[in-house]
C-alpha cells in the first residue's frame, strides 16, 4: 500500500523513525500535512486501515511518538519544523466520531535549523531531546512547561545523531567522530560526563547511531575476571591464558593498544586495585597486526559498560578483569 510521495531531506533518511504508535498507529507527513493511518498487526503481516489528515503547516520535517509512559497520561506527538519543534496531545474527537483531534501544548523554538531526526524521545519519560549542529537540549517536562537542560560538549566539532540508552539512564550524543556520554538523573533533571568512558573516538565520522541492549549489557560475548597483581604489575601470560587470546590488546585512554611483555614477562604498565580493564582479540583487526605491527587505520569496537549497548562496529570484544591487590 502506497502511502503518499514526498522528498526525503538527504539519501538514507528514516522518514518512518519514531512513527508507530500501538494505539493511534502510523504518524507520517508529506511535507505539509501530518496525516494519521491506522496500522494493524495481523498474523505477523502489517494491515494499513483509513487514514486522515490531523493537522496542516507550512512546512513539516518529521514527526516523532513520545514513548508510552505512565498511565493517564496524555498522548504526545513531536512534530518537527525548519527551527522550531511543535508538542501536541492527540484527544478523542468531542463530535462522538472515531476520528482523533491535535491540541498543542509546548513549543521549542531554537536559533538553527534542527538536525533531521533530530527530536529524540526518552525510551519510558515524555523527555524530548532537540538536536541543532552546535547544540543538544533536553526538555524533561515537555507537557507541562518549558525547562530546557542543555547539554555540556566540550568540543567546537558538529553534532549529527543522538540516542538513548534503552533503559533511559544514558545519552549518546555523535559529535563528528566521536561519541559523548551522557547519565540522566530524572529526580534531579541533570545530565553528568560519563565517569567510565565520557568521550570514545572513533576513526571516522558518525552519521547514525541505535541503542540495541540496555546500559548493562554489552556487544559480543564478553567476559569479566578478577586477577591478582604483583606489586602493580601484570603478567601478559595471565592476561592471554583467562581468555585464551594470543594477541591482546587494551582500552587505554580512549583508544586501543596491543600489549607487549618486558623481559620479565610483565606488561610495561602499573595497574591499580580494584581498576577496571577492557580487553578484547587483537588478531581480530589486519593481516598486518597479526603479524605483529599494530595498524592505526581500523575501527575501534565499542567498550562494554561505555558505549558497547550502540550498534556501529563489527568485532567482538573478549572480556575484561578487575585487579585486585
Amino acid at each position: 500500500m502506497e502511502l503518499g510521495n514526498g522528498k526525503l531531506l538527504r539519501t538514507g533518511l528514516n522518514s518512518l523513525n519514531q512513527a508507530v504508535h500501538p494505539t493511534h498507529g502510523l504518524a507520517w507527513t508529506d511535507g505539509n500535512r501530518v496525516i494519521l493511518t491506522d496500522l494493524r498487526l495481523q498474523r505477523g503481516v502489517a494491515k494499513f486501515g483509513d487514514s486522515q489528515v490531523i493537522g496542516k503547516f507550512e512546512y513539516v520535517c518529521g514527526v516523532s511518538w513520545a514513548p508510552l509512559s505512565i498511565a493517564h497520561t496524555p498522548t504526545l506527538l513531536a512534530i518537527q519544523h525548519q527551527k522550531h519543534v511543535a508538542v501536541w496531545q492527540l484527544c478523542p474527537s468531542t463530535s462522538g466520531s472515531s476520528k482523533w483531534q491535535m491540541s498543542q501544548t509546548s513549543e521549542i523554538r531554537e536559533s538553527l535549523p534542527i538536525l533531521p531526526q533530530g527530536c529524540v524521545w526518552h525510551p519510558k519519560d515524555a523527555v524530548l531531546t532537540v538536536l541543532t549542529a552546535q547544540d543538544v537540549s533536553v526538555f524533561p517536562n515537555i507537557h507541562r512547561d518549558g525547562c530546557r537542560v542543555k547539554v555540556d560538549i566540550n568540543t567546537k566539532g558538529r553534532i549529527y545523531c543522538a540516542c538513548w540508552t534503552l533503559d533511559g539512564q544514558r545519552l549518546v550524543v555523535a559529535v563528528d567522530s566521536s561519541l559523548h556520554s551522557y547519565m540522566w538523573d530524572s529526580s534531579q533533571r541533570s545530565l553528568q560526563s560519563c565517569s567510565f568512558c565520557p568521550v570514545f573516538q572513533v576513526s571516522r565520522s558518525i552519521r547514525s547511531i541505535a541503542a540495541t541492549a540496555d546500559s548493562q549489557k554489552h556487544v559480543g560475548p564478553a567476559e569479566e575476571r578478577a586477577v591478582l597483581l604483583c606489586e602493580g604489575k601484570l603478567r601478559l601470560s595471565t592476561v592471554q591464558q583467562m581468555f585464551g587470546l594470543y594477541l591482546v590488546e587494551m582500552l587505554h585512554d580512549s583508544h586501543w593498544i596491543l600489549l607487549s611483555a618486558d623481559s620479565q614477562g610483565f606488561i610495561p604498565l602499573t595497574f591499580a586495585a580494584s581498576q577496571m580493564v577492557v580487553v578484547r582479540d587483537g588478531s581480530l583487526s589486519t593481516p598486518e597486526l597479526a603479524r605483529g605491527s599494530p595498524s592505526h587505520n581500523r575501527d575501534p569496537i565499542l567498550p562494554p559498560g561505555g558505549f558497547g549497548d550502540f550498534a556501529a562496529q563489527n568485532a567482538d570484544t573478549a572480556g575484561c578483569f578487575s585487579s585486585v591487590a
